[in-house]
């Protein structure tokens, strides 16, 4: 798949990630780091932040063999978190499968493989990209996998950096954190195959705003 650099927007050398303006990008364990340097500062700043907090909130951490189980096993039973991303997949994996594959798959937001390690284990060709690059709930998990999938560590909002078109886009649970979900559909229709589809996981909707508050 081709890439263009956040910096200028040529076209980058697979393989050694540079271009002809001389900006340069790194793989770390398997993941792709195309980020301009003055928010890759940024976001290192946020997400370690982040990290900490989410850490403290939710507990301990996955064992190894707990991922390739997921978003099923005994680590994830009780958590009601874990079963509603097993609804995702039940709703997801027959849409998918009523297509012609194997597909070209982008999967926005990632998180830690729970869904995609299911795509690729179908022989689909998955791209991955994500903010989270953490080595336990972000891009780097994929260490924890048998199955082999592309991420990338983006601003997931510049997606014009994948000179590429999809025959599936899907969001996994992040469509609320954009600031114009409308625009960025406009945005990603453009990088669909004709007859592509786009899937939107994790949405929920309530008529009473109490019921949000009390979910």
């Amino acid at each position: 798949m081709k890439l263009r650099c956040p910096e200028c927007r040529e076209l980058l050398k697979p393989g050694d990630w540079h271009c002809p303006n001389r900006h340069r990008f790194f793989e770390d364990e398997g993941v792709l780091i195309l980020l301009r340097e003055d928010f890759r500062a940024h976001l290192e700043v946020f997400l370690k932040n982040f990290s900490r907090v989410r850490r403290e909130m939710h507990g301990s951490t996955l064992a190894p063999e707990d991922y390739p189980l997921l978003p099923y096993g005994k680590a994830v039973a009780d958590n009601p978190e874990w079963r509603v991303r097993q609804l995702d997949l039940e709703i997801a994996l027959p849409l998918i499968e009523r297509r012609d594959g194997p597909l070209t798959i982008l999967e926005l937001g990632a998180y830690n493989g729970w869904l995609t390690h299911h795509l690729a284990a179908r022989g689909h060709e998955v791209t991955v990209i994500d903010y989270f690059l953490d080595d336990l709930d972000g891009l780097k998990t994929r260490r924890f996998y048998r199955e082999k999938w592309r991420s990338i560590q983006m601003d997931i909002r510049n997606t014009g950096l994948l000179a590429a078109r999809f025959d599936l886009i899907i969001f996994n649970r992040c469509l609320q954190f954009f600031e114009n979900p409308l625009g960025y559909f406009d945005q990603l229709g453009g990088m669909l195959n004709p007859g592509g589809m786009i899937i939107l996981l994790g949405l929920q909707m309530f008529k009473d705003p109490r019921l949000k508050l009390a979910a």
